[in-house]
């Protein structure tokens, strides 16, 4: 608001004159002064709209029709022709028009009372109270009485417009603050966010102006670009698909929107790895931003401070008061700016790179005077794009310096710095790559943010060149710095879970989540005040001023995060924070290792924690030999035509041993527990089934060095994970040992058409209706409750296995939760965004939606738990895809909901040795639940290559035996504890 003093006449209470209430039952008022007159509505800090009184003495349609204001006017909204009326016995005319972002609806009302012309506008639910807003502004209506203090109408009143659907003026402002959210959580870096802000804002902007109006083609490119970051790449293209069209409608009206779409979809192709593609799209873009954007503004902006000539003073001016006057415009110069610099990038990675310098030659000169972030990322692709290290590292130094004026202690600047040290790597300058390395560390620990793991390998290796002198101190920071890789799909959707879960669960838990982010955005805001007081002359004590801001807003955001991880205990097991090594060390008992594999393409690290000691060893070839090796693992797991698996690949099995954990051997001895925390394509890989060793030329497969035979072996998503299930452990209080569900009926064609429409989604539609029941589900479920002692009445089976009734169901009673059906990963159906549990389709349904128990459904049960049995075929997935990382996510769901540790199967499992396998564990359990599921795993694999002799000797292939692998579980110390319940705890 204006202080008092900016108002004509008084002061701004005496002003403020009440208008009544709109169409949303909001109360209005109009404030008087000058000769622009803003219109407020319910408590929104923007205005409704607004009464200027312009100089003129036009007639009302005449001046609606053209006049210099119409032309203002209709670079922001797109309108008709003026319809005269009258007002207050005086000529009027009025105008609908539509912004052109956004498509909200617009109403102006123009009447020329008393010899002064008043032109009013505003959105739609304001148009009741123009012809008020006029009448009082010209004195010849009385303003509505203000209310008296602690009236409580307004409350009532917006209840009520809540419950018939009526938006009011706060419905715009909401979509306008959720799509600024969404730009500045992009900026940042936080795809996850700025995919729910953009998801939002689309959301209550689809209930206003229909589901299929163009104004939404932009937003939903926005946030399918997000998704894309995500690397949720078939979801991110049906919302491209839909923005397409909605964009080609004859009545879209924002002319910026297709090239930007075009722009977004360029991005899209450049996070896929299809550089060709990406550059015709940019070129077809930047055909349409040429086209709006106005030629003053293509003139170079100067970068000197020297003297310029009138002609380029003028040029300035024009480009900037077009800018200013045409919002479509300012769109459509930035786009083009940041088109060009893309250009570049997916010339260079063609191998273009003559034309690639060519390209941001060309954008250099727009880039220059303009928003700095963008100069930033300009300098960045210069210098990632530049053949000379000299100079790729001097223009990757006006970026990280850039940066921190315009975005401190943010991702970009975090992922620069690492750009910056793999520069100086790539030269074998380690000792200079280093406090590049430690910096971005910093920021991105202080963010609870990762980085794809190619970006942290040169400081891994940088690090690695300091041990010989830093000793177990490098080693701790080489762990640290190694929690900060996160894959494409796990970490991204972990992060949005959270967001999502913690808030619906409960409202104080909201509120903490809130504050948190308002904390964020007032650092943010006084961080981009300080880059612009950079760029001016500004006396030291204002400097001091706003640095001691910072430093309060800084606190302000710690206690913030602090109070959100108080009211949220769990949100922590579902974002990927860091941990040290101290705090994984000191929950190991002596026996115990934790090993943390990250990989990159070229390179990867192993990092064993015991009890005193870390110690790491570089992976040679990265995930482009892993995969490989992998990919020959899992093809040995595959059935052939007769229903027999193909022959173990034991070189395979024993070649991803000698390059994952043999190197730290040394560091295994004593060991009997390990811990693995995987990542990339080892996350569908049960490491109990690797060979310590080659396999000798005619040895039984059942004696052959299984890993498994010398170590109980468990997987975690994450160190984090590791030290959250330990840390947290708490006593078990379930009464009752099990609960088990399965049987599923699969959905018919029919359902699954509806759920996964013809087009993109066909073939999603028939794999899910072609998915076969699973006859040994019930046999399984049966030995399970009769090994554990359960009740008949303790399962839901066949057609009333449903979601509906799972998600209804109280588990917390059940120290066990056992399903035993399909689990759908992404990938495996292209449509399908989230992996789910597979439940049954009632007949009657009207399609397969219910029949998914997604992760984000799951993360809402309340559970009670030692164990989830996912008893699911192929819940490791096919290869690529990410499937590994869904599986990842799949646990990390059950492990938020209350699961301590999770039983999966890897691949398609046979039935009958399958139901034995879970009985031996199950045995196992229930005779010693002191020791865990890890070992009464370990227990019944053993047995099963033991029992391998004579005509059972086809067992002993891993297919069989290792098929089952543990997520999470607890060891000795620190562990969950069952409640002690007498007879009750015959499930152990």
């Amino acid at each position: 608001m204006p202080p008092p003093g900016a108002y004509v006449g008084g002061t701004h209470g005496s002003q403020a004159l009440d208008l009544g209430s709109n169409a949303a039952h909001e109360s209005c008022s109009v404030q008087r002064g000058g000769t622009d007159a803003p219109i407020y509505c319910g408590t929104y800090l923007e205005p409704a709209g607004r009464v200027v009184m312009p100089d003129s003495a036009t007639d009302p349609a005449s001046f609606l029709a053209d006049s210099g204001w119409r032309t203002v006017f209709d670079g922001r909204f797109q309108c008709g022709m003026p319809a005269r009326t009258t007002l207050l016995g005086s000529p009027a005319a009025t105008l609908s028009c539509t912004r052109r972002q956004g498509g909200w609806p617009q109403a102006v009302l123009a009447a020329r009372v008393g010899g002064t012309l008043y032109v009013a506008d505003g959105v739609k639910p304001v148009e009741s109270i123009l012809p008020q807003a006029i009448g009082v502004l010209s004195g010849r209506m009385p303003a509505v009485p203000a209310k008296a203090a602690g009236d409580t109408g307004l409350a009532t009143e917006r209840a009520a417009a809540q419950a018939l659907d009526i938006q009011g003026a706060g419905a715009i402002a909401q979509v306008e603050q959720q799509l600024a959210r969404g730009a500045q959580e992009n900026r940042r870096g936080n795809h996850a966010a700025a995919e729910i802000a953009y998801r939002t804002a689309i959301s209550i902007q689809e209930r206003i102006v229909g589901p299929d109006n163009p104004a939404l083609a932009l937003q939903l490119a926005r946030e399918a670009l997000q998704i894309s970051n995500e690397g949720r790449y078939a979801e991110a293209d049906r919302l491209f698909v839909r923005a397409e069209q909605l964009a080609a409608r004859p009545d879209q009206i924002d002319p910026a929107a297709r090239p930007l779409i075009e722009h977004l979809m360029a991005l899209n192709a450049v996070n896929r790895n299809k550089p060709a593609e990406a550059l015709a799209l940019l070129d077809k873009a930047e055909r349409g931003f040429v086209a709006i954007v106005p030629p003053d503004a293509l003139v170079p902006r100067s970068r000197s401070t020297g003297a310029r000539s009138a002609v380029e003073r003028m040029a300035q001016a024009a480009a900037d008061s077009s800018l200013v006057a045409d919002q479509e415009s300012s769109d459509a110069l930035n786009g083009l700016i940041e088109t060009r610099r893309y250009r570049a990038i997916a010339l260079s990675a063609l191998g273009r790179t003559r034309e690639a310098a060519a390209a941001l030659a060309a954008a250099r000169d727009l880039y220059a005077g303009r928003d700095p972030r963008l100069m930033a990322r300009y300098y960045r692709t210069v210098g990632m794009t530049a053949e000379d290290a000299g100079r790729s590292l001097s223009e990757l130094g006006l970026a990280v310096d850039t940066f921190a004026r315009a975005q401190p202690a943010s991702m970009p600047l975090a992922e620069t710095q690492l750009l910056q040290a793999a520069r100086y790597g790539g030269k074998g300058d380690y000792a200079d790559a280093l406090p590049a390395c430690r910096d971005a560390s910093r920021i991105l620990q202080t963010l609870k943010a990762g980085v794809e793991p190619d970006l942290l390998m040169p400081c891994l290796h940088a690090l690695s060149q300091e041990v010989a002198t830093g000793g177990q101190t490098v080693l701790a920071e080489m762990f640290a710095l190694s929690q900060l890789a996160q894959g494409s799909i796990t970490s991204r959707q972990i992060a949005l879970a959270a967001r999502l879960t913690e808030g619906a669960r409960d409202p104080k838990v909201a509120e903490a989540i809130r504050q948190y982010d308002a904390a964020t955005d007032r650092l943010d805001a006084l961080y981009r005040q300080r880059a612009d007081m950079a760029a001016g002359k500004v006396n030291a004590a204002a400097v001091a001023a706003l640095n001691q801001e910072i430093s309060k807003a800084q606190d302000a955001q710690r206690d913030a995060g602090q109070a959100r991880q108080a009211a949220a205990p769990g949100f922590a097991a579902l974002v990927q924070d860091s941990v040290s090594a101290a705090d994984v060390q000191k929950l190991l008992q002596p026996d115990e290792a934790v090993a943390v594999v990250v990989m990159g393409d070229d390179e990867g690290w192993t990092l064993l924690l015991r009890r005193n000691s870390i110690s790491a060893v570089r992976i040679a070839g990265g995930a482009g030999r892993i995969d490989k090796l992998v990919r020959r693992f899992r093809a040995s797991m595959e059935l052939s035509p007769d229903n027999h698996p193909a022959p173990f690949d034991a070189d395979a099995a024993y070649k991803l041993y000698a390059a994952v954990l043999q190197p730290v051997t040394a560091g295994l001895a004593g060991v009997s527990t390990l811990t693995v925390a995987p990542s990339g394509s080892l996350l569908s890989v049960p490491f109990g089934a690797l060979l310590t060793a080659p396999a000798r030329a005619g040895q039984a497969l059942n004696q052959a060095p299984f890993l498994i035979r010398g170590m109980t072996v468990s997987h975690v998503p994450s160190a984090a994970s590791f030290v959250n299930l330990r840390r947290d452990a708490r006593t078990i209080r379930a009464p009752r040992p099990w609960f088990g569900m399965g049987d599923f009926r699969p959905p018919t064609a029919r359902q699954a058409m509806a759920t996964f429409p013809a087009g993109t989604c066909g073939a999603s539609a028939r794999e899910l209706a072609s998915l076969p029941p699973l006859p040994g589900a019930r046999r399984e479920l049966e030995v399970a409750r009769q090994l554990l002692g359960a009740s008949a009445s303790d399962e839901l089976l066949g057609p009333a296995f449903t979601a509906k009734p799972v998600l209804a169901k109280n588990l917390t009673d059940y120290r066990i939760v056992h399903f035993a059906t399909h689990a759908i990963l992404p990938g495996e159906l292209r449509c399908q965004t989230e992996p789910a549990v597979l439940t049954s389709t009632a007949p009657d349904a009207p399609d397969a939606s219910g029949a998914m128990l997604t992760a984000s459904q799951i993360e809402l049960l309340h559970l009670d738990a030692d164990l989830v049995i996912l008893a699911a075929c192929n819940t490791g997935g096919e290869n690529g895809d990410g499937a590994g990382e869904s599986l990842s996510g799949l646990a990390r769901a059950f492990f938020f909901a209350g699961a301590r540790s999770l039983l999966v199967t890897h691949w398609e499992a046979n039935d009958m040795t399958t139901t034995y396998l879970t009985a031996l564990f199950l045995q196992a359990l229930r005779a010693h639940p002191e020791a865990g599921p890890a070992a009464a795993l370990a227990v019944a694999q053993r047995r099963m290559l033991d029992e391998a002799t004579g005509g059972k000797a086809a067992l002993a292939h891993p297919y069989y035996w290792a098929v089952e692998a543990l997520i999470g579980g607890r060891g000795a110390a620190g562990g969950a504890r069952m409640a002690d319940r007498g007879n009750t705890r015959t499930g152990g």
